[in-house]
């Protein structure tokens, strides 16, 4: 009876211990890099205007926006990297959206009827030495295809 007893114990603690271990995802707990991701210096439409893949570029304004008619983005927030960008958010969509240094974004356009996903995240900033400390781009570093595992 006590070998019963134990193993459902035990059973229920690696449940409770799993579910507990998929509920807590901070996005403030850096996590590697996913494979496939890609890091770019994105230079914006004032400065080279470096278009990514045909998918997305960096405005004059310092703004994400799609390359064609049709991509969105949404601001994830504030995360510590690539890998912390782990779904789709369900409202938020917009044409364009502020580069934030540490922010994390998911990209979508449709394709043959379906939403294909990008995500991105902002290292950081960067500063042009002839302007005078202004900004000049960003270094971004994407995943594309993005499958979400949420």
């Amino acid at each position: 009876m006590k070998t019963k007893q134990f193993f459902f114990a035990a059973l229920a603690i690696a449940m409770l211990a799993t579910s507990c271990k998929e509920n807590s995802f901070n996005p403030q707990v850096k996590v590697p890099d996913p494979e496939g991701t890609i890091t770019v210096k994105v230079r914006n439409a004032d400065n080279g205007k470096t278009i990514v893949e045909y998918m997305f570029y960096i405005t004059k304004s310092n703004n994400f926006t799609g390359y064609y008619s049709g991509y969105e983005f949404v601001d994830y927030g504030a995360v510590r990297g690539l890998g912390n960008v782990v779904s789709i958010p369900k409202s938020g969509w917009a044409d364009q959206v502020a580069v934030i240094p540490g922010h994390g974004y998911v990209m979508r356009h449709l394709s043959n009827g379906y939403y294909k996903y990008i995500r991105l995240y902002v290292v950081e900033e960067i500063v042009g030495a002839n302007t005078n400390g202004g900004i000049i781009g960003a270094v971004v570093k994407y995943q594309y295809p993005f499958e979400p595992t949420k």
